[in-house]
């Protein structure tokens, strides 16, 4: 089970900077086979997101958005690679009264995390999102990051990244994530 409420601070050009929580996310993941020496493991991922967040301030989306995710990992020593492949069924909001069409968007990853000790690891992703809004870009970006774990149940993450496109085309021009 996870659960994941951001906190954010979201600006753009020449506008007010708003603060606050966002969409809380609630999920699962369901493994289909356990990881072998010969073969990967393969999970299935379900999330829901909720519209807690204000969608007037750019801190939430106005819509209930439900996703799955395919995820398949191998690991090789203190190496292990991921391929993840997801939809999201994203709602249409209400923003001051009018509806905002949105597109369903598909995700694909490839990433990675480095054993350094049992409990520290390196991480890096490369990923594509296609747009929810009708004629906004595509996102292609990257994260680097560590994770720690803390308790067999508890882990702490911090990752950094941004768009990979020319003038950080389909954002993120700068993404922070701290997460427990």
């Amino acid at each position: 089970l996870t659960v994941e409420i951001p906190c954010l601070s979201v600006s753009a050009p020449g506008e007010t900077t708003h603060s606050g929580l966002g969409d809380a996310t609630l999920g699962t993941k369901l493994g289909i086979w356990s990881e072998s020496a010969a073969a990967p493991g393969v999970a299935l991922s379900l999330e829901a997101k909720l519209a807690n967040g204000d969608e007037t301030r750019g801190l939430g989306s106005g819509a209930v958005n439900y996703g799955g995710l395919l995820r398949v990992q191998k690991t090789w020593g203190d190496f292990t690679g991921l391929g993840n492949l997801g939809y999201t069924l994203v709602g249409e909001p209400s923003i001051h009264g009018e509806r905002q069409p949105r597109g369903n968007p598909w995700f694909a990853a490839l990433a990675q995390f480095y054993a350094l000790t049992p409990a520290t690891s390196l991480l890096s992703e490369v990923y594509l999102k296609t747009a929810e809004e009708p004629g906004e870009p595509n996102r292609f970006a990257f994260d680097l990051g560590a994770k720690q774990n803390v308790l067999s149940w508890l882990q702490l993450q911090a990752a950094i990244g941004k768009s990979r496109r020319a003038g950080n085309e389909g954002g993120p021009a700068l993404r922070v994530y701290v997460g427990i």
